[in-house]
């Protein structure tokens, strides 16, 4: 499969290609009843929840075509995936079109998704990689959280922002694990698994000590 990070130029312009070319064909899915009761409850007009669907078509051909696989999800496209996947067989459809294998959302509580923020980050630099321009802000906006400072803009992300992120991530990891065996709790979010061959995709996330909590995008071969 080629990857956007194999370090070999030819198979990351190859692989940046195949998913501009997907995304593109994605888009024009016959998505309609998904949009019609996504506006209903959002209230957002068909231009604006027609972009909100482009968004959405992009973040999936990433998780089935980057190489990747594993990115976290945050903010309102979230809430369109959420729509889509109830219309199950309109979902199945797509991913067996558009993606070749079945895109799995996965909230939960599993420690596979642990990590969440960091891999969403690094899908808005990996987004202005594949499509030549920063994701839009309203659409995808930046998580709060206290302990690492992020830029105004996804366009200003830069890779140290990623691993300060998943430092940070990794030390709560190790606090929440401590806290279960001593009875305790957090607020959970979630996160995405990649895909390695298994059934499941991965699992869940924690989205604790922070905004409350993402989603991600995993997938089973």
């Amino acid at each position: 499969m080629l990857s956007l990070f194999s370090g070999n130029q030819n198979e990351i312009v190859g692989a940046r290609d195949t998913v501009v070319s997907a995304a593109t064909a994605a888009v024009d899915f016959k998505i309609q009843p998904v949009l019609d009761r996504f506006d209903a409850e959002q209230r957002l007009g068909p231009i604006e929840s027609r972009r909100v669907w482009r968004e959405l078509a992009r973040f999936l051909m990433m998780v089935a075509h980057s190489g990747r696989g594993d990115y976290g999800m945050y903010g309102p496209v979230d809430e369109l995936w959420h729509h889509f996947v109830l219309h199950t067989q309109l979902y199945q459809d797509f991913c067996e079109r558009h993606a070749g294998k079945f895109l799995h959302h996965h909230p939960g509580r599993t420690r596979q998704g642990a990590g969440w923020r960091a891999r969403y980050l690094q899908f808005l630099i990996d987004y202005k990689v594949v499509f030549g321009e920063a994701p839009p802000d309203d659409l995808w906006p930046l998580p709060q959280v206290s302990k690492v400072k992020l830029p105004s803009s996804a366009a200003d992300l830069k890779a140290r922002h990623v691993k300060s992120m998943a430092r940070l991530e990794a030390g709560q990891s190790m606090s929440r694990s401590a806290a279960a065996l001593g009875g305790g709790c957090s607020s959970v979010g979630c996160g995405g698994g990649a895909c390695n061959g298994s059934n499941d995709g991965g699992g869940g996330g924690d989205g604790g000590g922070g905004d409350g909590g993402g989603c991600g995008g995993g997938c089973s071969g």
